[in-house]
């Protein structure tokens, strides 16, 4: 990697140069490795994302609770599901469309759950394959950089929430929300910064769209009493905007998956990019002697549904494949069964809802969010 492209996955300034001194080295003092230094450095960037505001004089109260569909057409114009018209009233058009699927209220915003809803139906209805995971604290999950950037290494589109809370006593109360685009995520050790596209961030021009705009901010794990429950997760911390605010959830738009184990010692994993619809293959040895012959087919959601209904508000289910069989059937596993939250894989209208068996609390039973993002 040379300085510029560093420079560049940095977001660094295009002023951004190398010191002459240097420059002119041959070699660089034995006890000083770039390598070494480059190790532990986690760098993410992806460029060309689109920026919608939210903010339009025709939608319900300026677009103040558009958040969410704002950040979603972000993802969705980035797919081509549709293309970016490049026409300020064309963008307001899909924005209230996408708003309605979502049920964002003008007043309210939209709830965690139907932002998902709608996502997974406009997807369905332009037969984008893709598969649709989220995650909230507010429904017992974990939240933490390290998930941010797996769901980006895998290929994710990360949507964010950003919770705002307000300090009463030893507690924190939550105030709102608001959803972002994660366009950037670097990390070296302890020290973390995010770079997201803010669909609020321009209130002054409510008939045009702004430009392309980066806000960063710091990342940093820490234990609060959030509503009567100690939890761990990602503060955000802008120095010219301190408050109380942390990585609360996230949406994703993921490539779909498969992972099977032709060879006793291995595993094969299958995923078809969301961008070129081409399938790359890789496998990996198992770290143990022996082999896992019963392993389960695990498959990504969108590419095949189950059958079966669940009445809302009854918890999530995982959708796993019985073991050994080369054309798996999938069912849908209650909470109560499988001891944690994860993909939904009922119906049409029903978002395709993950959490890992690992995130749901120890003695909390699962249940589906209610609380609005904005």
């Amino acid at each position: 990697m040379t300085f510029e492209e560093l420079a560049g996955c940095l977001f660094l300034s295009p002023s951004f140069s190398v010191r002459n001194d240097l420059l002119g080295w041959l070699s660089p003092p034995p006890h000083i490795s770039l390598l070494n230094q480059l190790e532990h450095l986690y760098c993410y960037r992806l460029d060309d994302v689109p920026d919608v505001d939210q903010r339009w004089s025709s939608l319900p109260a300026d677009g103040a609770n558009y958040c969410v569909p704002a950040a979603s057409m972000n993802w969705l114009y980035y797919l081509g599901a549709p293309p970016d018209p490049d026409v300020d009233g064309l963008t307001i058009l899909n924005l209230i469309q996408l708003g309605d699927q979502m049920g964002t209220d003008g007043a309210d915003g939209t709830s965690f759950e139907g932002g998902i809803d709608g996502l997974v139906g406009w997807l369905d209805d332009r037969n984008v394959l893709a598969v649709v995971m989220g995650a909230t604290v507010t429904d017992g999950a974990s939240v933490r950089i390290e998930h941010l950037r797996a769901w980006a290494t895998l290929g994710g589109l990360v949507d964010v929430n950003m919770g705002r809370y307000r300090k009463n006593g030893d507690k924190l109360k939550r105030k709102s929300g608001h959803r972002m685009t994660m366009v950037g995520l670097h990390q070296k050790d302890s020290h973390c910064k995010i770079v997201v596209h803010n669909p609020d961030n321009d209130r002054s021009h409510l008939t045009t769209q702004s430009p392309t705009k980066f806000q960063k901010a710091s990342l940093t794990h820490e234990h609060w009493n959030i509503e009567g429950d100690w939890m761990t997760l990602p503060r955000w911390v802008d120095s010219s905007k301190p408050g109380y605010k942390f990585i609360e959830g996230y949406v994703v738009i993921a490539p779909p998956f498969t992972v099977t184990n032709s060879s006793a010692n291995a595993l094969t994993y299958h995923q078809t990019s969301l961008t070129t619809h081409q399938i790359a293959t890789r496998s990996f040895r198992l770290p143990f002697p022996g082999g896992w012959p019963t392993l389960p087919f695990i498959r990504g959601c969108l590419g095949r549904r189950s059958s079966e209904k669940r009445a809302r508000g009854s918890g999530c289910s995982i959708w796993r494949a019985g073991p050994g069989a080369d054309s798996p059937t999938c069912r849908c596993l209650p909470c109560s069964a499988s001891g944690a939250a994860a993909i939904d894989c009922s119906s049409r209208r029903r978002g395709n809802w993950w959490r890992s068996m690992s995130t749901q609390a120890p003695g909390r039973a699962p249940r589906c969010p209610t609380r609005s993002t904005q």
